[in-house]
């Protein structure tokens, strides 16, 4: 029973955050679920969830046997892809495990937070850097992805991170 009200839960949050993001127009900010926002960088912007950008983040994120990490919003950046994910029915800490063990990525270095894990690896020819957030209840993650480690480097500063996300009460 508590399997389906925690399945029931985050689907209702999905499904809130996309209609809420169906009214929004283009932005320097993306609307999350529990009342968060994710800043854009300035050269960024979020992109059509078009067949091939879902695609190629399956193939990156969606790899690692059941895990369910559904693609929320595409951000494109210079040389460099951004994805916002939404891990459904798993922890911070399972999600970090399993990316860990996957034997298609080499961990190139990790640190955590009481509320955010800060991943970098390679993957096959990618570098991935990827942060899981749990913040107000709301487990969600902006993994960068790029043939060159120097354009998603950005992503593994943990204030330029904080900066990015805001509550709004």
């Amino acid at each position: 029973m508590k399997n389906i009200f925690i399945q029931f839960f985050n689907l209702t949050a999905l499904f809130a955050i996309l209609l809420i993001s169906c009214g929004e127009s283009q932005s320097d900010t993306v609307m999350l679920a529990n009342n968060l926002n994710l800043k854009l960088k300035s050269d960024e912007k979020v992109v059509e969830n078009s067949a091939e950008i879902v695609a190629f983040h399956d193939s990156v994120f969606n790899s690692y046997g059941a895990l369910s990490w559904p693609l929320y919003k595409a951000i494109e950046g210079n040389n460099y892809r951004s994805f916002v994910g939404v891990p459904i029915e798993i922890d911070r800490s399972r999600l970090t495990k399993e990316i860990e063990k996957a034997d298609a990525n080499q961990l190139i270095e990790k640190f955590e937070s009481d509320s955010t894990t800060f991943m970098k690896y390679k993957k096959g020819d990618l570098y991935v850097v990827s942060v899981i957030a749990d913040y107000n209840q709301f487990l969600w993650t902006l993994s960068a992805s790029s043939e060159d480690s120097s354009k998603v480097n950005f992503l593994f500063d943990q204030d330029d991170f904080k900066n990015r996300v805001s509550i709004n009460d």
